[in-house]
C-alpha cells in the first residue's frame, strides 16, 4: 500500500525508493503508539514526495500514470452497462411500492428515522426492509425474469451465438 501511494504521488520511477525511505525513517523513529505506524507511513511518503518534487528530480513533462485520463469505454462495454441498468430498473419495477420507496429514499440520503416516518413503519424495521429489497433486486437481476433460463438471457445479450 505504501508503494502504491508513492506511485500515485510520484510515478513509477521513484515510488519504491520513496517507500523504502519512509520505512527506514519509521525504523529509526517509530511513533509512540504502534498502531499509528500506517498513518505515519502515509504522511512520510507524502512529505518525501513533496521534497522529491521540490528538488526537481522528476521529469516535469511526464505526469504520473495515475494523473492520466482513463480511456473511454468501448461501445460494447457501454452497451453492456446500459443493459445492466435496464435489468436493475426492471427489477425495481417488480418490487412492492414500499420496498421501492425505501430504496430510493436511502439512495437519496434519507436517514432510517426519516424513511420510517414516511413509510409508517418502526425505524428498527427499515434496515430489514432495505436488506430484503436489495436481495430481491439482486436475485431478479441474477436470475432474470421468472421462467427465463440463463442460455436464453445470454442469447438476448448477443453473447450466446
Amino acid at each position: 500500500m505504501v508503494v502504491r501511494r508513492a506511485r500515485w504521488l510520484v510515478g513509477e520511477g521513484a515510488a519504491e525508493d520513496l517507500a523504502q525511505e519512509a520505512f527506514v525513517r519509521l525504523w529509526h523513529s517509530p511513533p509512540r503508539e504502534p498502531d499509528r505506524a500506517l498513518p505515519y507511513l502515509r504522511v512520510m511518503v507524502a512529505r518525501l514526495a513533496v521534497d522529491w518534487r521540490r528538488q526537481g528530480q522528476h521529469d516535469a513533462a511526464a505526469p504520473p500514470a495515475a494523473w492520466e485520463p482513463a480511456a473511454a469505454p468501448s461501445p460494447e462495454a457501454t452497451a453492456l452497462q446500459g443493459e445492466a441498468w435496464d435489468e436493475v430498473r426492471a427489477a425495481l419495477d417488480h418490487l412492492p411500492e414500499r420496498d421501492r420507496q425505501a430504496l430510493w429514499m436511502r439512495a437519496w440520503g434519507f436517514r432510517y428515522q426519516e424513511i420510517a416516518a414516511r413509510l409508517g413503519i418502526p425505524s428498527s424495521q427499515v434496515g430489514v426492509v432495505l436488506w430484503r429489497a436489495v436481495h430481491k433486486v439482486q436475485g431478479r437481476v441474477a436470475d432474470g425474469p421468472p421462467g427465463a433460463d440463463s442460455a436464453a438471457r445470454q442469447h438476448e445479450r448477443g453473447s450466446g451465438q
